[in-house]
């Protein structure tokens, strides 16, 4: 495989972990308007709306765009927590003294199914974004996310 496909492969992973990110991280009992107005008392402030400034969205982009990160956020949400607990499970049969081979071969294949369902998810909304999204809008935000991308491997060195 050459490093341009490597781009593009992690550039789509990347985009769906964003539009995912609310799945992925449990949500908070804390109001989110209170966490807002705080991040924004200390200069911090949302990246959403500078995303959408910068790509100049409309107001039926931006409630495609939330709506498409919605879409899938409950099915991911539970999708993860069965690939937690299957993770846990396996880890606990492996770890008896008894090793039951059977049943750890049958988590791991749930745990297989689980984390292809997650891909799925995942896929669907970057295939969601490329729907809403114009080219020019597209090619803004891939090279926004090739950005981030560069400046975190820097950040690791």
């Amino acid at each position: 495989m050459n490093i341009g496909k490597f781009k593009v492969a992690g550039f789509f992973v990347f985009t769906a972990l964003v539009l995912s990110a609310g799945v992925i991280c449990a949500e908070s009992t804390v109001d989110k308007t209170t966490v807002q107005e705080s991040m924004a008392a200390v200069g911090v402030e949302s990246k959403k709306p500078d995303i959408y400034k910068d790509l100049n969205l409309t107001e039926a982009q931006k409630k495609a765009l939330d709506a498409s990160r919605n879409k899938y956020r409950e099915e991911m949400k539970k999708a993860l927590g069965e690939v937690r607990v299957k993770k846990a499970a396996m880890y606990q049969e492996l770890y008896k003294e008894k090793l039951d081979t059977n049943k750890i071969k049958q988590i791991n294949n749930d745990l297989k199914k689980l984390e292809a369902q997650v891909l799925d998810y995942r896929l669907q909304s970057v295939l969601d974004l490329r729907k809403i999204l114009s080219p020019e809008q597209f090619s803004k935000l891939n090279a926004r996310v090739a950005n981030i991308m560069e400046n975190r491997r820097k950040s690791k060195k």
